[in-house]
Formats: structure tokens, C-alpha cells, sequence
């Protein structure tokens, strides 16, 4: 790989991402609302366990959950009574999120809440230089606020050991520990060195084409391969290129082979392989 052509390119791609302008179709939108840390911290990690599926359908049913919850989101889920947690939950549902796993959810949130400050619970369970062995015992630590463990509820918090890329947690990560103009860089115990791609359809396709991985399953063994090969480009900051190898298809329209009119613009068109696709 001939990481300086590459690395040129990247970062005129990030130069570009590196916008508020993007956030619209994209779930970080939701944090971005609020001011205080605690807010963004609480509605950015909300906002991540929603993220699967179409944008447009996650994003409805966070607006409606936000709406609900109110403007001061810590405030209130910390004081919320078992019959308010109902009323919040009330017919709502996604996907694999049934209204009861909805509803444990901002049960389990209450009662760290009731605790911690967030940012306090986040970083008393995670560690220094070592960012799966901090989601492993994160994970342990907020299974133990629920009084049930449903399919909905292993699907919000899934068990990084068994191999899956674990997206939706790598990407709060990412929002948390870097800092720039999409992500907010409030969790300290972690280093943007130590972050892992947060691996979804796009960047594993788009990484794919410029020669990142070669691994054909979006696994988390393909998301640190990903990341290794990015730190060879900036060891500092590895994962600062995802927000911008994802829009590439979120926004932009590449459709990962191809497409002349979408191809002749890209900031990659003279480094990416697939017009040999």
C-alpha cells in the first residue's frame, strides 16, 4: 500500500467531512443538539445503540424518544419514577427493540444516573490503552442495572468477544474520544490513538477498494485491520478519516463500483479500484 498518495487524499476527504453540514444524515446529529457534556454524553450513547437500519428510521424514532425525554435528558431520566419510565416507553419500538427493551433501557440509564454522572460511570469502567477490555466491562457493568437480559437487550449491547464488529459502540467511541468539528472529545481515559473503525456497510466497502483490508466479512477482525493500515497514515488519530469514508455513500452517493457522473468528483477517484470492479 503507497500510503502517501493515500494519506493525501484522505485528508482532502476529511477536510471536506470535517463539516456540521454533513451531521444531518447522520446519528451524531443528535448530540450535537445539546450543550451540557453530560447531555451529550447520555444522548450520544442512545443515539448509537439505535443506530442500525435506514437513517430516516432510526433517526424518527430517536426524535421521538428525545421529544419525550425532554431538553435536559440526564435531569430528567435521573429523576424519572417507575411510571414516568413507562409513560416514556409507551408504544415505542424498532426493529429488533421491543417496547419493554426500550423501556429496561431507560431503566438501566436511571439507575446509573441515580449513581453516577455519566461521564463518571463511563470512565470508571474503562481502561488505558486498552479499548475491547473497556467495552467487555462496560458491557458486564450495565447488564447489571437490568432485571432482565432480552434479545433486544444483547442486541444494544452485544458481547464484543464473539467477533462482530460491534459498530454501534466503536462509533460512541469515536464521537467521545476524538475531538473535532463532528466529534466532542469528553471521554479522557481513552486516547483517539487507541479507537477502532467502527466498521458499517460504507467504510467496508469504500476500505476495501482502496486496498485497506482484504477481508470479505465486516467483522471486527476487518475493523482492525482497517484501523492497523490507517495508523500507518496517522498513528495519532487513525479513525479520524471514518466520518468521511462513510458519507462518501451516505451523502455523496458512491455506490461502490463504478458510476461515472458519482466517480469524476471524488476526492479518491485516482487511488480507488473500482472501475477494475
Amino acid at each position: 500500500m503507497n500510503s502517501t498518495p493515500l494519506k493525501r487524499q484522505l485528508d482532502l476527504l476529511y477536510n471536506k467531512y470535517n463539516n456540521r453540514r454533513y451531521i444531518s444524515n447522520d446519528p451524531v446529529e443528535f448530540p450535537h443538539i445539546y450543550r451540557k457534556e453530560d447531555d451529550i454524553l447520555l444522548v450520544g450513547f442512545i443515539s448509537a445503540i439505535f443506530s442500525y437500519g435506514r437513517v430516516p428510521l432510526f433517526k424518527k424514532i430517536l426524535e421521538s424518544l428525545f421529544t419525550r425525554i425532554g431538553e435536559e435528558p440526564s435531569y430528567s431520566i435521573k429523576n424519572m419514577s417507575a411510571q414516568d419510565i413507562v409513560a416514556i416507553s409507551s408504544g415505542l419500538k424498532y426493529r429488533f427493540y421491543s417496547e419493554t427493551d426500550i423501556k429496561t433501557l431507560i431503566t438501566i440509564l436511571n439507575r446509573i444516573l441515580r449513581r453516577y454522572r455519566f461521564i463518571d460511570f463511563i470512565s470508571r469502567y474503562t481502561f488505558k490503552r486498552n479499548l475491547l477490555l473497556s467495552i467487555k466491562n462496560l458491557r458486564i457493568n450495565i447488564l447489571k442495572e437490568s432485571d432482565q437480559i432480552s434479545p433486544g437487550i444483547n442486541f444494544m449491547f452485544p458481547d464484543i468477544s464473539s467477533g462482530g464488529a460491534s459498530k454501534r459502540i466503536l462509533m460512541f467511541f469515536r464521537w467521545m474520544v476524538r475531538k473535532d468539528n463532528i466529534d466532542f472529545g469528553i471521554i479522557k481515559t481513552i486516547k483517539p490513538s487507541e479507537l477502532i473503525i467502527p466498521l458499517d456497510t460504507h467504510t467496508a466497502h469504500i476500505s476495501r477498494l482502496l486496498g485497506l483490508t482484504r477481508r470479505k466479512a465486516n467483522d471486527l477482525k476487518c475493523a482492525l485491520e482497517i484501523t492497523e493500515n490507517l495508523k500507518t497514515l496517522n498513528p495519532d488519530d487513525p479513525i479520524k478519516y471514518d466520518f468521511a469514508l462513510a458519507h462518501i455513500g451516505i451523502s455523496d452517493g458512491c455506490r461502490h463500483k463504478y458510476i461515472e457522473n458519482i466517480c469524476k468528483v471524488c476526492f479518491l477517484k485516482n487511488i480507488c479500484n473500482n472501475k477494475s470492479i
